[in-house]
């Protein structure tokens, strides 16, 4: 049947274009079925090659803002962390701050002796502005740092 049968016969048409639209349908699913199959073995094995991933040794690094924050109207970040270095014998000291991202020199908050694991809160922060919680670990012997996270906080106004 030719091109030209197809256009003179509508039904045969609509049946044509169907089965075009599920064959490419059906190719895309086994393709991205197979993308996401090859992706989870490469980081399930310890076979040649393979590398697993190293221990992170900042376990949590989370923020709560406020920017109306009770009586005092004054805003407020909330940062909560956890470390637990990858090696027990190991001595570290953790840093912990919180700065303007776009001026990372105005520092809001800055503890060079924190905790190993705990929360801090910064008041009279500025809502609606983007700050930076980061927490760095260093060796407390060698002085190196061992690891470092950071991610985004800030005290929102929350909509009515």
């Amino acid at each position: 049947m030719s091109a030209m049968n197809l256009n003179t016969q509508p039904g045969k048409t609509n049946l044509v274009r169907r089965g075009a639209v599920v064959a490419l349908t059906a190719g895309l699913l086994v393709a991205g079925a197979a993308g996401t199959a090859s992706a989870k073995e490469i980081g399930s094995g310890t076979g040649a090659g393979i590398t697993t991933t190293a221990c992170d040794p900042v376990t949590s690094l989370t923020y709560k803002g406020d920017a109306r924050a009770g009586e005092t109207g004054l805003a407020t970040i909330m940062v909560s962390y956890g470390v637990k270095p990858c090696d027990k014998s190991q001595a570290v000291t953790v840093d912990a701050r919180l700065y303007l991202t776009a001026d990372p020199s105005a520092v809001a908050y800055n503890d060079s002796n924190a905790p190993l694991s705990g929360k801090f809160t910064v008041f009279g922060v500025k809502a609606n502005t983007s700050y930076i919680a980061k927490i760095t670990l260093t060796d407390s012997v060698t002085g190196a740092v061992v690891a470092t996270k950071s991610i985004y906080a800030a005290a929102k106004y929350k909509g009515v």
